[in-house]
């Protein structure tokens, strides 16, 4: 099977290697992914941070508490860490993106078809990233055509890339 109602595959994937990596399934080897991910998922909200507000004390203090958030810590062997996780990370590259090197929506584009594959439900952060899409190109200059055919470009080429990396849930 590809996946459940509730789950799509490749967190099977992620927890079998798991249980391989660690001789067999136990209870470490099952909430190791999660507890990694979540973890990572605090470096992404530093990164994520330091991006959006310019400042290290910021990230720092906002890393912080999202790892001393009762969510996090409650929910850390959960498989919704490793779709926080990449969802976060593409978030990060979407940020990255749109501040002008727009190469960066290419992996905006794959770590949230990742992150579609882990948890089918993030498919509905979709909305908000067509809207900041939509926005970013309505605020280019309008002198600049060059620019606004190659975002227009790399927007389609993204939309690709997330397309063809969740194919295997739309087709199950």
């Amino acid at each position: 099977r590809l996946g459940t109602l509730i789950q799509s595959p490749i967190y099977f994937y992620i927890a079998d290697a798991s249980y391989r990596l660690f001789g067999g399934v136990t209870a470490f080897s099952g909430r190791f992914p999660s507890v990694l991910f979540g973890s990572l998922a605090v470096l992404v909200i530093y990164l994520l941070s330091k991006e959006l507000f310019k400042n290290d004390k910021a990230a720092l203090f906002s890393a912080g508490i999202y790892a001393l958030s009762g969510y996090t810590l409650f929910n850390n062997y959960e498989y919704d860490m490793a779709a926080f996780f990449f969802s976060l990370l593409s978030i990060y590259f979407l940020v990255k993106g749109l501040q002008g090197n727009y190469r960066y929506l290419y992996g905006s584009a794959i770590f949230l078809g990742i992150s579609v594959l882990i948890k089918n439900i993030v498919v509905f952060f979709l909305p908000a990233y067509l809207l900041a899409l939509i926005l970013h190109y309505r605020g280019l200059n309008q002198e600049s055509i060059e620019m606004k055919r190659k975002f227009v470009k790399v927007i389609l080429v993204s939309a690709l890339l997330f397309i063809v990396s969740i194919l295997p849930v739309l087709s199950y």
